[in-house]
């Protein structure tokens, strides 16, 4: 069985070697090399441009503006990436088609030459006029501002209430209130974004490091008038994404409209500044929440209503952080909206735990603060509002072990000696406070095929436009086929991220390994039967020999049945923390993390510890460094560059001990498996800030930490 073997990696030794080709690692002969030159204001207009300077340059080929970029067709806004075939806009305004500039970054022009150096040092003498007009930015006490969303990604409400909130909340004995604010976030992949974009005729042929080639290529398709099958986009390696490779973006487009004008590749890499400008990131948000509970424990009510900004061109949800407080709790009361406020900004885009990062954090903060304003254990307060089924849409769940994992996870972390007096465990010299948070995420699967095909040599090679953006998703494909058809992973070839293989989704929402999994499943199951394997037997090369063919191919498309109208598919964890401050300076460190989850079957546990891992660093970014921020003078990123955004290093790591559950769920999917990437970047957050309160006795309700808010 090679299902739940910590199996390594199939792709890490050509990573490791460094002979993996990324997107950008392709020169075709020809190829013209694209440098951006990007908008110095938030908000107004071009008044000119002078590239004379840069026109005479040695190896300059042509330079694009707005006055000589090619007209494009609109763009469809993007709703949804639970459609694998649905258009991929990452924003609806298109780059350098006017003189308006609506966002700090906006790339005003496209300089192309022989070489990247010569693109870079004519970007560099473009002389740009503006006339620049104030930016509207981020004000949530700007009420007028403040746009409902009604659904969102087109499918869930923006606007939620069950029971009577208002009147339970009056009611309560104990209420707990506060502002909460999370802040704006990057990606920063080490994989630079870019692209390779050449035309053969009316066909075009694109290399991308994203997590949807078919997005990219609907949604190139939709821009450029060509038909879908016109257009081939490929990513067989991605260096990182996190959401933020998911979505078409505007570099994307002007490559490919740049390749048409010249008649030849162009291969366009971004620079890190420009990381922080049109390709998305986490949108800030304002929550005002709060709590109504009794003083034995029970909750009454929550309510939430969060405001997220979006920018001036189009109304998206990016940051849904009102979806997941929703189902954790067993309270009758609730209210949960979503509004947003239209800003100078990039469009933003998912992050790691779209959504449930921010919702969680204000949940689980409530959730502790309740907890020990009636001085009770904060597991305990779980307990008692334990929800026997999800009291969103009354449906059971169709497996929920996170009473398991708190039980787990305190045993692995000592909970027992928690003391939950302010300041009542030391250490040299040290303050020392404990947390704890739950975790949750939807288990989502949706349609997805794969291609299996058997070889005389014995071989078997696996194909389907899915993704490995450094998930595993080569190791698990292969661990199912192989599992399936009871042969050694070793003998399977996985191919993946090309437009030209059966259809998979994007590469978020956690959703790969139970759709994917299950399409690749499907096919090996009928290339088993093609074969008889289990009547005559015998090896997988002696099969292919017997039918007398080069090889022997079957085909599956899985998608979703009525599961989810009968159960509710979650996957649930408890975080455990332990955070190390200093009594002077109030400088905190986090030095000990235990995290306890159940993901349905866990195909290969290394690879799924592995995107724990990264989920908690996401969390510990979030909660104690990260926050890219915008000059309230004139909306203009002020920390566009590593130096300045602060990202956790290996040295902020604390202590990691994980454990995955054995969970059996026969509902979700014929796997069994549920999403594990995001899941570790949920609750974390607040766990990590209660770990301050329990140490120090005050409250982190504004992210990130900074001692400044402790001593405040």
């Amino acid at each position: 069985m090679a299902i739940g073997l910590s199996i390594p990696r199939i792709d890490g030794p050509a990573k490791v070697a460094g002979v993996a080709r990324y997107a950008a690692d392709h020169y075709p002969d020809g190829v013209a090399h694209g440098y951006l030159v990007p908008a110095t204001i938030a908000r107004g207009r071009i008044v000119s441009i002078d590239a004379s300077a840069a026109q005479t340059m040695p190896g300059v080929i042509d330079i694009l503006t707005h006055e000589n970029m090619d007209r494009l067709n609109p763009l469809s806004l993007y709703v949804t990436p639970l459609d694998p075939m649905g258009a991929s806009g990452q924003q609806v305004r298109l780059p350098m088609q006017d003189d308006r500039i609506v966002h700090d970054l906006e790339y005003v022009a496209l300089v192309l030459a022989d070489t990247y150096e010569a693109a870079q040092e004519a970007g560099l003498r473009i002389v740009v006029e503006y006339e620049a007009e104030e930016a509207v930015q981020f004000d949530y006490e700007r009420t007028e501002a403040h746009t409902p969303v009604e659904t969102i990604f087109g499918t869930l409400e923006g606007e939620y209430t069950r029971g009577d909130p208002d009147v339970a909340m009056a009611e309560s004995a104990v209420r707990i209130e506060g502002t909460f604010d999370t802040p704006i976030l990057h990606h920063n992949p080490i994989e630079l974004h870019a692209t390779l974009a050449q035309w053969d005729g009316d066909r075009l042929d694109v290399r991308e490091p994203t997590q949807w080639v078919l997005g990219i290529r609907n949604g190139l398709a939709e821009t450029f008038g060509l038909r879908p099958d016109d257009v081939r986009v490929r990513s067989e390696y991605v260096g990182g994404g996190f959401g933020g490779k998911g979505l078409l973006a505007p570099h994307t487009i002007l490559a490919v409209a740049a390749a048409r004008r010249l008649g030849r590749p162009v291969r366009l890499v971004i620079t890190r500044a420009l990381e922080f400008s049109a390709v998305g990131f986490r949108a800030r948000t304002h929550t005002e929440a709060a709590l109504g509970g009794t003083r034995d424990g029970r909750i009454n009510a929550i309510t939430m209503h969060m405001l997220a900004e979006t920018p001036v061109f189009q109304d998206v949800a990016f940051e849904p952080g009102v979806l997941a407080p929703r189902h954790m709790y067993a309270n009758e009361h609730m209210r949960a909206d979503l509004a947003l406020h239209a800003c100078n900004i990039p469009a933003p885009v998912p992050m790691r735990a779209p959504g449930e990062a921010s919702g969680m954090f204000v949940l689980e903060s409530l959730v502790n603060d309740y907890a020990a304003e009636i001085g009770m254990d904060p597991v305990e307060v779980r307990r008692i509002n334990r929800a026997e089924r999800n009291p969103e849409n009354g449906l059971p769940w169709s497996s929920n072990m996170l009473m398991e994992s708190y039980d787990r996870g305190a045993e692995m972390f000592g909970w027992a000696d928690y003391t939950p007096e302010v300041g009542s465990m030391t250490r040299d010299g040290k303050l020392i406070g404990w947390g704890m948070a739950s975790a949750t995420y939807p288990m989502i699967r949706t349609i997805s095929a794969a291609r299996l095909r058997a070889y005389p040599d014995g071989r078997v090679q696996v194909a389907c436009a899915a993704h490995d953006i450094g998930t595993g998703m080569y190791t698990v494909c292969a661990q199912v086929a192989a599992d399936t058809l009871g042969i050694d992973p070793s003998g399977v070839e996985v191919l993946l991220g090309d437009t030209n293989l059966p259809i998979a989704p994007a590469a978020v929402a956690a959703q790969s390994t139970a759709s994917v999994g299950t399409a690749v499943q499907a096919a090996a199951r009928s290339l088993r039967q093609q074969l008889d394997l289990g009547g005559v037997g015998g090896s997988i090369g002696e099969a292919v020999r017997r039918t007398g063919r080069a090889s022997v191919e079957a085909m599956s498309e899985t998608r979703p049945g009525d599961e989810y109208t009968r159960y509710s598919m979650y996957a649930f964890g408890a975080n455990f923390v332990e955070v190390e401050v200093d009594p002077i300076t109030l400088w905190a460190q986090p030095t000990r993390l235990v995290g306890v989850y159940a993901g349905g079957k866990v195909v290969n546990p290394t690879t799924a510890r592995s995107q724990i891992i990264g989920g908690a660093v996401f969390a510990i970014g979030m909660a104690m460094t990260e926050h890219t921020i915008r000059d309230p003078r004139n909306g203009r990123t002020a920390n566009p560059d590593l130096g300045l955004y602060h990202m956790p290093v290996q040295a902020d790591m604390p202590e990691m001990r994980f454990e995955f559950l054995e969970e059996t769920d026969p509902h979700v999917n014929p796997l069994g498996a549920k999403g594990l990437g995001e899941l570790g970047g949920v609750g974390l957050q607040a766990a990590i800030t209660d770990a301050m309160r329990h140490a120090t006795g005050r409250r982190v309700r504004y992210l990130p930490y900074t001692p400044e808010a402790l001593f405040a």
